[in-house]
């Protein structure tokens, strides 16, 4: 026989698991697998259709298929002995003969399959010979787990660690009135884009000598405000704004045995400022379903359709400066980055406020009112 692919697919040609024998396309295989549910005549048992080109053997598993695609000159015995073998080998690594199920163990299932087929061709092996070559163990294996394991138990105790020296060292500093440390750690807080945080205020010029006053432009039905709202970019002359931090946000991935544990903390670098509406965003891996929450300051939201776990804190001041989260997930440490931070404030960070407004003409003064806005533009964790 010449075995082109076997597959467990639904009932409507849709591949779960697919092994090609032979080089195929991937749009290829799609299209053969999506051909065969409309070849079968649901009026009749059969175990095998064909075209001008493969024939299909095929096996009924509950809601799925077991198909094996071959070509037209095999011999059908051995097709069915060796569907069969197939269908039996779906039950050893699967506990229901569902989608998701399959899916799941798609790796175990596809390595098993190379034990019956190679390169087209049916090997001599039986259930039992398929389950003792795909569960060998090698020695060469069993040191690297070792080692792989140790690392990561003894990174999770560092990690520990070094939390523990940051949270005693904020204690020191507050208790002696010192500015707390920073965060250090896998990833640094920083911001990227050529304006990281837009600041929109009003900047006093110095006040100059007074000279005498030039013919105004204005008619005199209309009168010359002063322009007290402007970009602080603009009027420095500078496009570029100094990278500013006002919550440093810390994250440490670390490698589990079943996937990654994540800690994310925060500190208020200037603790004359109220921050409201912070949201911190996490990216997290697709498919593997809803992180397990440890340790929470504030609450959090999980969007599984943009795969980002938000992490919410209504507000960020004096006395509510620091905090946490805690989170377990499968996935590797470079999945969480980067990480989004975005929130509002009332105050602004220069603390530059407006003096007076006064007319152009006469330098009276008059009566104004001023709102100030303090938004992130982009501030990102690489």
């Amino acid at each position: 026989m010449v075995l082109l692919a076997a597959a467990v697919c639904t009932k409507a040609g849709k591949a779960i698991v697919s092994r090609q024998f032979v080089e195929m396309t991937r749009t290829r295989i799609e299209g053969l697998l999506a051909a065969f549910p409309k070849l079968m005549n649901t009026g009749k048992q059969h175990t095998f259709v064909e075209t001008e080109s493969v024939r299909y053997v095929y096996q009924p598993l509950e809601k799925l298929y077991m198909v094996l695609i071959t070509t037209k000159n095999s011999n059908i015995l051995e097709d069915l002995e060796t569907l069969r073998l197939f269908s039996r080998v779906i039950p050893e690594y699967c506990r229901v003969l569902e989608e998701s199920e399959i899916s799941e163990h798609c790796f175990d299932l596809i390595f098993a399959f190379d034990e019956i087929v190679a390169l087209g061709y049916r090997e001599n092996v039986n259930l039992a010979q398929i389950r003792t070559f795909t569960e060998m163990d090698s020695h060469e294996e069993k040191v690297f787990r070792a080692v792989r394991e140790t690392q990561e138990r003894e990174a999770k105790a560092e990690m520990r660690r070094k939390a523990k020296e940051l949270q005693q060292a904020r204690r020191d500093a507050e208790r002696s009135g010192k500015k707390a440390p920073g965060f250090g750690g896998f990833g640094s807080s920083g911001m990227s884009g050529s304006s990281p945080i837009t600041i929109t205020d009003t900047l006093i010029e110095p006040e100059k000598p007074k000279a005498t006053p030039a013919p105004s432009r204005y008619p005199r039905s209309q009168p010359a405000w002063t322009h007290c709202l402007s970009d602080y970019s603009n009027r420095t002359g500078r496009r570029h704004l100094p990278l500013l931090c006002p919550p440093a946000v810390n994250c440490w991935p670390s490698e589990s045995g079943s996937g990654c544990d994540v800690n994310i903390e925060y500190e208020l670098q200037e603790e004359g400022l109220e921050l409201n509406d912070v949201v911190i965003s996490i990216p997290v891996p697709s498919g593997v379903g809803a992180p397990l929450i440890g340790d929470l300051d504030g609450e959090y939201r999980h969007d599984s359709r943009r795969n980002v776990l938000e992490w919410c804190l209504p507000v960020i001041d004096a006395k509510n400066k620091t905090g946490s989260l805690e989170f377990s997930i499968a996935g590797q440490p470079n999945d969480f980055f980067p990480v989004h931070v975005s929130f509002v404030s009332k105050r602004n960070y220069c603390d530059i406020q407006i003096s007076k407004v006064t007319l152009v003409d006469s330098d009276s003064p008059v009566r104004f009112s001023l709102e100030t806005s303090f938004v992130v533009d982009k501030y990102e964790i690489l």
